[in-house]
């Protein structure tokens, strides 16, 4: 086996140094290490040699970040556009957002009462009067189409009403009776699906909200109430209408809920 001459740090004197050793130990710490190095030279005697050039690990390292940064890239103008996205300002409205033929339902859970009234001889002399009835929570509802102009009209509406209590029939079930045990406090009578029709004027503020004021037939009582109303829908013209009307006509339940539904563009 071919030797060199070789200055050892530890001796001032000189030892030889096979090749194969010195192959070795650049191969075991080559293989030790996955991350490419720079170059290094060792100095055996008066000859320098070089370990193998890391030239040849470039390529790859190359490669990788060419393929990896335009993804990144990609990826971060993704989360930019979502961010501007969400702090997006909200597009205003105005009576134009609301145009078309819409679909609606309201109700609303009513108490309602019935009773009857009878004078009884008691004691043979005093006149007592006494009452019979009931009462249950039921629900209303109204069902309809309306179509809107784009310019605060509603030009035009049908409807039904479903769940109407009948007071006066509801009354009339009731029999009272002086007689202990006897007679029954009778029992609640709603009216058949009642038809009807209304027109009316909106307005609808920048933020997506406003106010409907209807007219409706007299066949169902008449009036003229008044909804206030939450637009929601991405397009120029809303999709959806959420509709409440308030209370405002007694002093001890002020702003309490008397309907809510909503309506949805055909």
């Amino acid at each position: 086996m071919r030797q060199v001459r070789a200055n050892s740090p530890a001796t001032t004197g000189e030892k030889t140094v096979p090749y194969s050793a010195i192959d070795r130990s650049l191969r075991r710490r080559d293989n030790c290490c996955s991350r490419p190095r720079l170059p290094v030279s060792v100095r055996i005697g008066q000859r320098w040699l070089a370990t193998p050039d890391s030239s040849s690990f470039a390529l790859p390292i190359l490669k990788s970040r060419e393929t990896i940064m335009p993804r990144i890239t990609k990826i971060f103008a993704i989360c930019l556009l979502f961010v501007c996205s969400c702090f997006a300002a909200p597009a205003v409205t105005s009576n134009a957002s609301l145009r078309g033929t819409y679909a609606f339902q309201v109700g609303s859970a009513k108490f309602e009462g019935w009773s009857a009234s009878i004078n009884c001889i008691t004691n043979g002399t005093q006149t007592q009067t006494i009452t019979f009835g009931g009462n249950t929570t039921s629900t209303q509802s109204v069902q309809g189409t309306f179509t809107l102009d784009g310019k605060g009209n509603v030009t035009s509406g049908t409807y039904f009403q479903y769940g109407q209590f009948d007071q006066a029939l509801s009354n009339a079930t009731v029999q009272p009776s002086c007689t202990p045990g006897q007679g029954n406090g009778g029992y609640a009578v709603y009216d058949p699906p009642t038809p009807g029709t209304l027109t009316g004027t909106y307005s609808i503020g920048p933020d997506s909200t406003g106010t409907f004021t209807l007219i409706v037939s007299t066949n169902n009582g008449g009036g003229n109430p008044t909804f206030d109303v939450v637009l929601a829908g991405v397009a120029a013209v809303k999709s959806t209408i959420f509709v409440v009307e308030l209370d405002t006509t007694t002093s001890d339940n002020p702003n309490r809920v008397e309907v809510s539904g909503m309506a949805v563009l055909q």
